[in-house]
C-alpha cells in the first residue's frame, strides 16, 4: 500500500472518532494490523471479528480483548495498562474496512503514520509531532552510510577471482553487526526501523553472495537506540522495531 493511502486510511478512521489523546489507540490498532500469526497467535481471529463487528459496543469489546491478548503474549509497554477508548458509534464502518484490508507487506513505519493521523492539527503543532516519511529517511541514510557500504559490497562481489572474497564479505557483515544507531528525537521510530531493515537487507545480500543459507542474522536490536520525550511515541518506536525484526525474519 502506498504511504499516502495508509495516511488517508487512518485519517478517514479518526475523523469519525471524537475527542483527543487517541495516539495510543492508533498505535495499538496499527500494530495489530501488521502483526502476523507467528508473532501474535490468534491475532487473525480478532481482526476477523473487527471486520464483521456490527455495533460500536462489539467493536469496543473486541479491540479491548485484542489489546489484552497482545499484552499477554508480548508484554510490550505499548499494550500495558488501560487505553482510553473513545465512542466508536460513528466509526464502525471504518473499523470494519480497515481490518478488512490486507496489511501483510506494510512497513512498521505505518505505526507512526497512525499516531500522527490520530492527532488534531493544533495538537501536532503543539507537540511538534511531524514524523519523517520513508523516502526522506533514505535521503539521510544513503549518503550517510548506505551508498559507501553498497559500493564496498558490490566491489567485493564483482571481484569473482579474489581468493579472499568470502572472508571480505564476512568481515563486512561483522562491521554491519557492530554499527550502532541513535536517533535523538526518534518519534515513533521510523528512522530506526528503516536503518534496521537496510542493515538486514545488506547483510542478506552478503550472505547470498557467500552461497550460504539458513545463517542467523548478526544484526542485533540492541544496537538501535532512540530518545523521545513523548511516552506513547517511545513505546510505539519499540513496538515498530519488534515488527521490523519479524518482517525481516519472514522476508529474508
Amino acid at each position: 500500500m502506498e504511504a499516502i493511502a495508509v495516511r488517508q486510511t487512518f485519517k478517514d478512521l479518526f475523523k469519525n472518532i471524537e475527542g483527543e489523546n487517541h495516539e495510543k489507540l492508533a498505535a495499538r490498532m496499527a500494530f495489530c494490523l501488521l502483526a502476523d500469526q507467528d508473532l501474535v497467535p490468534e491475532i487473525g481471529y480478532y481482526r476477523n471479528a473487527l471486520k464483521e463487528a456490527e455495533t460500536a459496543e462489539a467493536a469496543f469489546n473486541v479491540l479491548k480483548s485484542m489489546f489484552d491478548h497482545v499484552w499477554d503474549v508480548l508484554h510490550l509497554p505499548l499494550f500495558s495498562g488501560e487505553c482510553e477508548m473513545p465512542d466508536l458509534s460513528k466509526a464502525v464502518s471504518e473499523v470494519n474496512r480497515i481490518f478488512g484490508m490486507d496489511w501483510t507487506d506494510e512497513s512498521p513505519v505505518a505505526l507512526g503514520t497512525a499516531v500522527e493521523c490520530a492527532m488534531k492539527r493544533d495538537e501536532r503543532r503543539k507537540k511538534g509531532a511531524f514524523y519523517t516519511g520513508e523516502e526522506d529517511i533514505m535521503l539521510i541514510l544513503n549518503p550517510l552510510m548506505l551508498d559507501d557500504l553498497e559500493k564496498e559490497r558490490s566491489g567485493i562481489i564483482s571481484d569473482v577471482d579474489a581468493e579472499d572474497r568470502k572472508a571480505r564479505l564476512d568481515a563486512l557483515i561483522g562491521r554491519l553487526a557492530e554499527m550502532s544507531f541513535l536517533d535523538p528525537a526518534c518519534g515513533c521510530g521510523a528512522f530506526l526501523v528503516k536503518a534496521y531493515e537496510e542493515m538486514r537487507m545488506m547483510e542478506s545480500t552478503c550472505v547470498q553472495a557467500m552461497l550460504q543459507q539458513g545463517v542467523p542474522s548478526r544484526i542485533r536490536m540492541k544496537n538501535f537506540h532512540g530518545i523521545e520525550l513523548m511516552g506513547t511515541a517511545a513505546q510505539t518506536a519499540e513496538a515498530a522495531l519488534v515488527l521490523a525484526k519479524r518482517r525481516m525474519d519472514r522476508k529474508l
